[in-house]
């Protein structure tokens, strides 16, 4: 696993720099719907950084729920 830096203070193209190949997957998933829960989404590069690793590695469905947006 890749350690990385707080995401609060990054500018948006930081923001996906610092995310990047930040996730693995450590079994092997198929044919599900899975659901990443992100409590506050600001430029969504945390969800969608995770929804590139479950789709590179499987055939599954991913959505995004958020409790907050920041605008």
């Amino acid at each position: 696993d890749v350690w990385t830096e707080s995401q609060t203070t990054l500018s948006i193209l930081d923001r996906k720099m610092n995310i990047q190949n930040a996730f693995s997957l450590k079994v092997n998933i198929q044919n599900a719907n899975y659901l990443i829960i992100d409590d506050v989404l600001t430029t969504g590069s945390t969800a969608n950084e995770c929804a590139k690793i479950i789709k590179e590695n499987s055939n599954s469905k991913v959505g995004v729920f958020t409790i907050a947006a920041a605008v």
